[in-house]
Order: structure tokens, then C-alpha cells, then sequence
């Protein structure tokens, strides 16, 4: 992996569940930022950040995340990858909420239609659906 970093910034819109992502920046390298702009089906706006603890292609991924919706303190998630022949095994680790329980019961609620969400994406190999009307 070089040291270079992967500046990567999405405009538009793609649907992610109830959530429209309208705009995602991210500096991709341990230290870079990420942002994602979205704005729910009732019309609401959110915002999730946060800065990348680790990288290691194609195995892990680790970073911290701040949402706007919860009050929640900063936390981080972990993406690990394990090969199981031809198939790959994602585990997932969000943690850090400390004496925050609702908003891990919340998260706890949402990562499995996130995980989805990746699953999809994955087997539609790699196409997004992009938003055809609000």
C-alpha cells in the first residue's frame, strides 16, 4: 500500500435505505477524514464524520463515527475481512458508547440494513442505485 492518499469525494444522490446520501468526501489514509451528507425521507438533514484509525487492504478497516442524530459520543467501527475459500466473512465491531445505551440500541438496530445494504452492493457487483426521484 503506498502512503499516497486517496482523495475520494461522491456528489449526487444514492438511496441507502431511507436515507439519501447526497454527499460523501472521505481522504482516504489513517489520519484522512470522511463525511457523509444525507438527508432522510421526511426531509431531514444529518451528518455523519470521522477520521480513519486503520487501513489495511483488502483485510481491515477501522475509523470513528460521529453522528449527528443521536447526541452519541465518538465511537469507532471496525470492518474486518476473513476468506472462507471462495466466499468472504465480514466481521463488524461498533464500539465506544460507554453509559450512551440508547443510542447503541439504536445502532444495534441499524447495522444489520447497513450490512445488507453492503451485501447488495456487493453481489449487484459494485453498481449503486442512484436516486430517480424524491
Amino acid at each position: 500500500m503506498t502512503d499516497a492518499p486517496l482523495q475520494v469525494r461522491v456528489e449526487g444522490e444514492a438511496i441507502v435505505g431511507e436515507v439519501w446520501v447526497e454527499e460523501w468526501t472521505a481522504d482516504v489514509r489513517v489520519g484522512g477524514s470522511w463525511e457523509a451528507r444525507c438527508m432522510s425521507a421526511e426531509g431531514r438533514p444529518s451528518r455523519v464524520h470521522g477520521v480513519y484509525l486503520e487501513l489495511d487492504p483488502p483485510l481491515r478497516l477501522a475509523y470513528t463515527w460521529n453522528p449527528s442524530w443521536d447526541g452519541s459520543p465518538e465511537t469507532t467501527v471496525r470492518f474486518e475481512l476473513v476468506r472462507h475459500g471462495e466466499r468472504t466473512h465480514v466481521r463488524m465491531r461498533h464500539d465506544g458508547f460507554g453509559a450512551a445505551t440508547a443510542a447503541r440500541e439504536n445502532h444495534v438496530a441499524g447495522w444489520p440494513a447497513v450490512l445488507g445494504w453492503l451485501r447488495s452492493h456487493v453481489e449487484s457487483e459494485g453498481r449503486l442505485a442512484a436516486k430517480e426521484a424524491r
